[in-house]
């Protein structure tokens, strides 16, 4: 598992503060999660490339398998956290990538955070109540990058942090 900053992304579906149910199920496992919007190219979109490869290699480190498990993975939402903006058609996604983070309710709320420090130096939380974060905002993203092999293979990105950007 490796852990990266995404720095000033755009903020897509957050439910930062109130885990809900996988798919809008009434029962299963509540997460925390968010979409964050990536430009092609960018120094974040080839942090996040490369961070998923070497995730790969580092669970398969014969090159054949690591490819094999790439390629059954590439693609399928369900299954690969870094997806091509272009197969959706919402508001903000075409012509990005977007990478989707999720955290278990039972790991506790992500860190959601402000730009602002206190006066003790502190990066001041962000509540429900104070409006930030929000759908379509810039934002730096905390994120760790892991690959689950077994029943659910794929490549998964788990959600520490957010802070609020503008």
């Amino acid at each position: 598992m490796a852990s990266i900053i995404l720095k000033n992304v755009r903020l897509a579906f957050p439910e930062l503060f109130e885990p809900k149910s996988f798919a809008g199920e009434e029962e299963g496992t509540k997460r925390y999660s968010a979409n964050f919007l990536v430009e092609p190219g960018s120094e974040n979109d080839k942090l996040i490339r490369k961070t998923i490869s070497d995730a790969v290699k580092e669970k398969f480190p014969e090159p054949k398998k690591a490819e094999q498990f790439l390629k059954s993975v590439q693609g399928n939402s369900g299954k690969f956290c870094f997806n091509d903006g272009d197969t959706k058609s919402y508001d903000g996604y075409e012509g990005m990538w977007y990478i989707s983070a999720n955290r278990n309710e039972d790991q506790g709320a992500p860190s959601v955070v402000s730009g602002r420090k206190d006066e003790s130096g502190k990066l001041i939380p962000l509540t429900k109540a104070s409006g930030k974060p929000y759908a379509g905002c810039y934002v730096n993203g905390k994120i760790d990058i892991w690959v689950q092999t077994g029943k659910y293979n794929g490549v998964r990105a788990s959600l520490q942090a957010v802070q609020f950007v503008a």
